[in-house]
């Protein structure tokens, strides 16, 4: 056995594994009893790398900080901890799903035919808080899988800003161009019927853990017609698994990265409307109503607002008769609260949230035609009335 000291070489040592390179051969060619065991040891445990702390660190930075403890001539485990400065930890709280392409559209041109569907899918992230978002360890770990950032204040999100995580990022910067950022890629794709989409914080808790489904009453124009998913009112951080706070997009592709809806007050300002109660084509419905309901102020509607109608839903296992209500939404107005209500009688109370949505579908115009139905199916002898209400948030 040969020992051969290398303290003088210590300052070439690194965190992480380290790599022990020889240049060995035997005496003669005729030998073949070559053998090489190699190892490094420390004289003086104490004078291991690291350094010794006697007194508070102060942090200018947001960082990640590992230490141990040594015992005699044993150390402890390592243990590893994350300081933010300027900045709060992702989570549950603070960041939201706001945006998902999980079935765009394939190639649309030549500049595109190098990819296929699945490579210009994208999840888009909202911080919807008032501080700078940290998405140090912050994972995708579901239906597809990243780890975003692996330093603290590598990723930040700052307040109301958005990140998109694109499953190709050069095929993403293809379509929607380099004016809107992208990292990526994800691990795995999403899939077109539906699954899950989970991200988890760094200290393992949820963020957001939701399924979706290509089906009713999932927005249909998300599945297959190259629409995206959008939450509504992401500020309010709805529960993201039920459908009925989701739309389509109001264009094919989706608007990753950018804000997604208008307002009342913009609408107002764009159609010169001065009066809340104004009906200037006379149609019967109020600057506010035409707003929600998608149609024009100037151009008379024929059809009416909103239709009820007995139809056979299967719910459950069970095919019945259920009253519904149908009405035009205009998809990007996520400031209006649309709520159906029913009451057993005309002249009693109205029961608000008494619609369960049964669809929503995409007409192309920045419009959408939902389907509510009633809370119960439909008895002999019932009496039973829809409405709808909307109002502002």
């Amino acid at each position: 056995q040969e020992e051969i000291p290398v303290a003088s070489f210590r300052s070439l040592l690194t965190e992480g594994p380290n790599v022990l390179a020889f240049h060995v051969m035997n005496q003669t060619s005729n030998n073949n009893d070559l053998l090489l065991s190699a190892s490094v040891e420390l004289d003086s445990p104490s004078a291991a790398l690291g350094q010794t702390y006697t007194a508070p660190i102060t942090l200018t930075s947001g960082t990640t900080i590992r230490t141990r403890v040594l015992n005699g001539i044993t150390w402890s485990a390592l243990n590893e901890a994350a300081f933010y400065t300027g900045t709060e930890p992702a989570s549950a709280a603070n960041l939201v799903v706001s945006e998902f392409s999980y079935n765009p559209d394939g190639p649309r041109n030549a500049d595109e035919a190098a990819w296929s569907s699945s490579d210009f899918e994208f999840i888009e992230l909202q911080n919807i808080s008032t501080a700078n978002v940290d998405l140090y360890k912050v994972t995708l770990d579901s239906a597809v899988t990243r780890v975003l950032s692996t330093a603290v204040q590598q990723l930040v999100i700052p307040p109301g800003g958005r990140l998109v995580i694109a499953a190709n990022p050069a095929a993403f910067t293809k379509r929607y161009g380099a004016l809107v950022p992208a990292i990526g890629p994800y691990e795995g794709s999403l899939d077109n019927a539906g699954e899950t989409i989970r991200l988890t914080a760094a200290n393992g808790s949820i963020i957001k853990d939701f399924g979706y489904r290509s089906t009713d009453p999932w927005p249909e124009a998300a599945s297959g017609e190259g629409y995206s998913l959008v939450l509504i009112n992401p500020t309010a951080n709805p529960d993201h698994t039920k459908p009925a706070n989701w739309r389509s997009s109001t264009t094919r592709n989706g608007h990753p990265g950018l804000a997604k809806g208008t307002s009342y007050s913009v609408w107002k300002t764009n159609e010169a409307i001065t009066a809340e109660e104004s009906d200037g084509d006379q149609d019967g419905l109020a600057a506010f109503a035409e707003y929600a309901l998608g149609t024009s102020p100037v151009i008379p509607d024929a059809a009416p607002p909103s239709r009820a109608a007995i139809r056979t839903l299967t719910v459950g296992q069970l095919s019945e008769p259920w009253l519904t209500l149908t009405f035009s939404r205009r998809l990007a107005a996520d400031d209006v609260i649309y709520d159906v209500e029913s009451t057993d009688s005309l002249t009693g109370a109205w029961i608000p949230s008494a619609g369960v949505l049964v669809s929503e579908s995409n007409q192309g115009e920045g419009t959408a035609t939902m389907v509510y139905r009633a809370l119960q199916p439909v008895t002999p002898g019932q009496r039973l009335f829809l409405r709808l209400r909307m109002s502002l948030r």
